[in-house]
């Protein structure tokens, strides 16, 4: 298993990179993430376009991650209609009619074709990027209706943990943030009964089991000894049994639920 050192090591990296990641995803800035991204997309500044969303993100603090990909729908598959709808849009916002493009060798009708293109590019970027907006801001909002739980699971189990140390408060925020299980554990129905986790590292597992029931019997072990006795701190106050020692001799009462995480492929298959 990676060592508490390896781990403090690779902390500060996790951290850097969850927060850039899930920075300002609330649905407003992740909607004007998006519209910035699609709209810089279309305004021909060819070769300028990251460095322009990224100074928009940073300015209006918005997911650079987010905007950054925004951007990615002027692409070598996409970019000859958005090209050509740039030039019809321009040149119908310009005369009040579609034209079809067509090269003539004329340097006048060259440069109305540019100007037409130009301000049909701004106008492209206003509407596509409107629509992905709305898109994300409706996404999102329903994705947040659905993690209503697992936010309520995270702040009791941030709770729990308020009092430990500084990297065993991030350690347990930051894996609940990364680890999908837990968006599966907050919305399952966890049963009844004791609840036994193999391996149980800091309890966080054995902490969602309680969110519903506070007097719910939680048993767990493990082998790191730092990390149980910071599991004892938090669920000091629960029906909690915590030991160190090997799931594969550890020996438990009747439960009506048994966790295994992030332990099994450190084990042969005969074990």
């Amino acid at each position: 298993m990676p060592s508490q050192k390896t781990s403090r090591l690779f902390q500060p990296l996790r951290q850097f990179a969850a927060t850039l990641l899930t920075e300002h995803l609330d649905p407003g800035h992740a909607a004007a993430a998006v519209f910035w991204g699609v709209f810089i997309a279309n305004v021909p500044i060819y070769g300028f376009q990251t460095l322009a969303i990224l100074a928009l993100a940073a300015a209006f603090r918005l997911n650079k991650p987010l905007a950054v990909a925004a951007t990615f729908v002027n692409n070598p598959f996409l970019q000859p209609f958005l090209v050509v709808s740039a030039f019809e849009l321009g040149t119908f916002l310009l005369t009040g009619r579609f034209v079809r493009f067509a090269y003539t060798g004329h340097l006048s009708d060259l440069k109305a074709q540019l100007g037409a293109w130009l301000i049909g590019s701004f106008a492209v970027g206003l509407l596509l990027g409107a629509v992905g907006a709305l898109v994300t801001f409706l996404l999102l909002q329903l994705r947040l209706a659905d993690g209503a739980p697992r936010r309520e699971c995270a702040r009791f189990v941030n709770s729990l943990f308020a009092g430990g140390s500084n990297f065993d408060r991030g350690f347990v925020r930051w894996k609940m943030r990364l680890d999908r299980i837990f968006d599966i554990l907050s919305t399952e129905e966890l049963g009844s009964g004791p609840v036994v986790d193999l391996g149980c590292g800091y309890g966080i597992a054995l902490a969602f089991a309680a969110f519903r029931d506070r007097e719910r019997r939680l048993i767990g072990c493990d082998l790191d000894a730092r990390r149980i006795a910071a599991a004892r701190r938090a669920l000091g106050r629960m029906n909690a049994q915590l030991t160190v020692g090997d799931m594969r001799n550890f020996e438990f009462p009747q439960a009506g639920l048994v966790v295994i995480l992030d332990v099994l492929q450190y084990l042969a298959a005969p074990e």
